[in-house]
């Protein structure tokens, strides 16, 4: 014979022995399959020992999970001061820098006016003048002063009524008012003239933008830096519109963290979100600044049966556990769950306290349903269309 015949009459006997030696085996293997006609899985002491089963019992208990959205920061109205150039100048000098506390008064940056010598020319008259005006108005301060303190002592003499003290002290506050205004002006003229304006923190707060550069030249009416008072902060958080509201949040920002507590949930859908409004109770926050896209945890708390997540399996579209009846018999079980914190699951139902969970081991129980197609009460149309497979149909 040819060594091509010998070889191939060699594989014809290797393939032949192959087929005899494989229905014996399968036939073993199915006549050893842990569901019963019930599709509850039977184990022996030896396998629950084989797949280290592990049982434990249900208990009620809370789970708190943690969602991050992402929200808006919202000022409240006032809280958001923008500093502008009054005239078109130059930036000189800047005084503050990002985060930083400021009073009402402190200087914040140093400006250059851009005006030419006729214009500043006109400015130095118009100072004279305004200064002239102030240092009458003082002497008229003085004098309704003195005003005032006679009618006050006539009027406890009975020489004078109340009207005319009230008329007297009015006189008095309107001359203040005046040169109050009049010494603003003369301030800015002031600088104008001298090439020199000085801006100034209009409110105390942080400093949490600043707009222009040094040297760079300012248009009338442009920010030069924002302030935001001290206060609560508003954050208006997106979320989708079946999330439930969160029963704490916590705002990390900048190495700081935040707690927020719910003002309202929100009414309206757009963009496939809800807006809920959150407030930070806090004061000094730069990070928190108008405008800014801060992450939120939003934290919830879940009540009701906790059970290892390793414990839940799935089975076609449902999750169950597997409940023993008693050792070595283990029964499948639908469950719905209210939520999971990566470790813990909560089951909202499905499962009583008391009941014995696996809580190690549901993997190999699961194969054991699959391979026997064997489902029992837990599912009877997949039950059928396994039935159907088997037959051919």
């Amino acid at each position: 014979m040819s060594l091509r015949g010998t070889v191939t009459l060699t594989l014809v006997t290797f393939l032949l022995a192959g087929c005899q030696g494989i229905a014996p085996q399968e036939e073993t293997f199915r006549s050893t399959s842990h569901v019963d006609s019930e599709g509850r899985v039977v184990l022996t002491q030896k396998e629950i020992k084989a797949v280290n089963l592990q049982v434990a019992e249900a208990k009620s208990g809370k789970v708190y999970t943690t969602n991050i959205r992402f929200g808006k920061v919202i000022p409240r109205p006032n809280d958001n001061v923008m500093v502008v150039a009054p005239v078109q100048s130059r930036l000189a000098d800047i005084k503050v820098s990002y985060g930083q506390s400021v009073t009402a008064g402190d200087v914040l940056a140093a400006l250059q006016p851009a005006v030419n010598a006729v214009a500043q020319a006109d400015m130095t008259t118009r100072l004279a003048g305004i200064n002239a005006q102030i240092t009458a108005g003082r002497s008229r301060i003085r004098a309704a002063g003195v005003e005032l303190d006679r009618i006050s002592k006539l009027l406890e003499s009975g020489l004078a009524t109340l009207a005319q003290r009230e008329q007297a002290k009015a006189e008095l506050e309107s001359e203040k008012a005046l040169i109050s205004g009049l010494e603003r002006s003369a301030h800015v003229l002031r600088g104008y003239a001298g090439g020199h304006i000085v801006l100034t923190a209009p409110v105390s707060g942080n400093i949490v933008e600043i707009k222009a550069r040094i040297g760079a030249l300012l248009k009338q009416g442009q920010v030069v830096a924002q302030i935001v008072t001290p206060g609560p902060r508003f954050i208006d958080l997106g979320v989708p519109p079946d999330d439930p509201t969160g029963d704490a949040y916590l705002v990390e920002t900048a190495g700081r963290h935040f707690t927020g507590e719910l003002l309202a949930r929100g009414s309206f859908i757009v963009n496939g979100m809800r807006t809920d409004r959150i407030r930070i109770r806090t004061g000094d926050m730069p990070s928190l600044s108008p405008g800014r896209i801060v992450p939120v945890q939003v934290r919830h708390e879940l009540s009701g049966i906790v059970v290892p997540l390793m414990s839940v399996v799935r089975l076609h579209m449902d999750r169950i556990v597997f409940i023993e009846i008693h050792p070595g018999l283990y029964k499948p079980q639908k469950v719905v769950l209210s939520g999971n914190n990566g470790s813990l699951a909560v089951v909202s139902r499905g499962v009583a306290p008391g009941e014995h969970v696996v809580v190690q081991g549901a993997a190999s129980l699961l194969g054991e349903i699959g391979f026997s197609g064997r489902l029992g009460d837990l599912d009877k149309r997949n039950k059928i269309k396994t039935g159907n497979r088997a037959s051919g149909k």
